[in-house]
This record gives structure tokens, sequence and C-alpha cells, in this order.
């Protein structure tokens, strides 16, 4: 019997499959007051009230181009709501809106992280999809590129490529945020580093990201659980505990870190 499979069927699978990774997603949440809920269906969003009344609907839009699904919604407070849709392999455009469906503000990369006051969303910058091999990424908090701040680097100009390992943990006073860094390149290695987030005195010696060398035992259990199963928590304000989502011991984890 021949192997051969028609390519339009291939092409119908591969969109079943696409469409049923979209489903998978998470397609609904509360708000914090319990007074809204939130859903998502064949691209629309719906707003509804505790009752199940509806509220709003409306069809998210990419102010820079097309997407491909909505992958995550939720509630950013009581009043926004942050929609996720997917563009390429290298980024995501997250788009803050009133409940109404008006769009607030957006950002454009992917791994997204809210500080705990929900004024500022940490997250890896927009990376052009086919640049030049290798990629060295950055750290952006609403829009401001914090660490390294001369911001993404392709291919020759490339010297020192970073590649961050979420999720991004803001110390308990948002002021803070942990990542950790693989470096490659010049200086090597994987880094546990503190990057201030407030824009007041920016790049003076008292607000500037510090880098903390794991060690090579701690780094090769990180690799393992890269990219969802690492753990990042504060520990206080002087120190970080670096672990395994699902509480995983040995070969080096959970280890701490003291920032002194």
């Amino acid at each position: 019997m021949s192997k051969y499979i028609p390519l339009s069927i291939t092409v119908l699978s591969l969109g079943f499959v696409l469409a049923n990774a979209v489903s998978a997603t998470q397609q609904f949440a509360f708000s914090p007051d319990k007074k809204h809920i939130v859903t998502h269906a064949r691209g629309k969003i719906t707003v509804s009230d505790a009752q199940g009344k509806q509220l709003s609907q409306f069809v998210p839009q990419d102010s820079t181009g097309a997407h491909t699904g909505i992958m995550e919604i939720y509630f950013v407070d009581n009043n926004r709501l942050g929609i996720r849709l997917h563009k390429n392999p290298s980024m995501d455009y997250l788009s803050i809106t009133d409940l109404k469906g008006k769009e607030l503000e957006h950002y454009l990369g992917y791994a997204f992280f809210w500080s705990h006051d929900r004024s500022a969303v940490a997250h890896v910058g927009q990376m052009i999809h086919f640049a030049d091999w290798p990629h060295s990424e950055y750290i952006q908090v609403n829009d401001r590129t914090v660490y390294p701040t001369a911001g993404p680097a392709y291919g020759k100009e490339a010297k020192m490529v970073h590649t961050f390992t979420p999720p991004f943990c803001w110390s308990p006073d948002d002021g803070n945020l942990a990542v950790i860094d693989e470096v490659d390149g010049a200086d090597k290695g994987k880094y546990l580093v503190i990057i201030p987030t407030r824009e007041k005195g920016a790049g003076t010696a008292t607000n500037k990201a510090r880098r903390f060398k794991i060690l090579p035992q701690q780094s090769a259990p990180i690799a393992l659980l890269f990219p969802e199963g690492v753990k990042v928590t504060w520990q206080g304000k002087a120190a970080v505990k670096i672990s395994s989502a699902a509480d995983y011991r040995g070969n080096g984890l959970p280890c701490t870190i003291s920032l002194n």
C-alpha cells in the first residue's frame, strides 16, 4: 500500500492539531472580585456578570498585524483584561483591554510576568524571527529595556548571548526582578540576575543589575527542567531560592543564593 499522504489531508490534519492546541489553552477566568467572568470561543472574547448576563463581546485586535489565535485570557485586575495572542514562534502579543474590549496598551515578546501590584509586566522583548542566529534576548518592563540595556543582538554582533529561563520573579516590594540568565560567549555560564525595576536613578551605581554565578551542579538540573519546570522565589529581601516546580530534590536543587 502506498504511504503517500495527499498534501491537502496533511494540511487539514495540521489545522486540526493547531485548532485543538488553541482550544486546549486557558479559556475562561474570573475577576478578582468574582463579579465578572471572561471566556473565549471561535476567536471572540465574551465578558459576563456573575449571573451569566453578557456585558460585552468582541474580537481582540492585534495592532501590529495578523495573529494565529488566542493563547490566554485573564483579569489583570477587576477592570482590565490580559489577552495573549500568538504571532510567530519568536513572539506573542499581549493586549491589555478594558471590559468592553478597548485596548489600553500592548506588549510584544513572550514569558509575561506581572508585578504584585499589577502596575508593571516583565517579559522577554520582541525578537526578529528570521534574523541571523544566534539571538541574544533582553528583558523589558512595560516596554522599557532593563537588562541588558543594549537590547537584542543578532548574528555576529551578539558577542554575549543571553537566554532567559522563566519564570521571572518580582521581589516582595516589586522593586527588583529575579531572572535566570544563561550566557554564551563572553562570561559563559548560568547566572541569577537581580534587575532593579524602578525608573528612578536608572543606570546609577545603586540601580544596576547584579549577577550571581550559578554553580555547575545547580546549572545542570535547571537545564533539564527548562522551560517550565523551574521555580524562583524570594526569601525575604536578601536571598532567592531556585527549585523545581514539582518540588524535585537532588543534584543541586533546591539552592538558595544570598544577595548580600
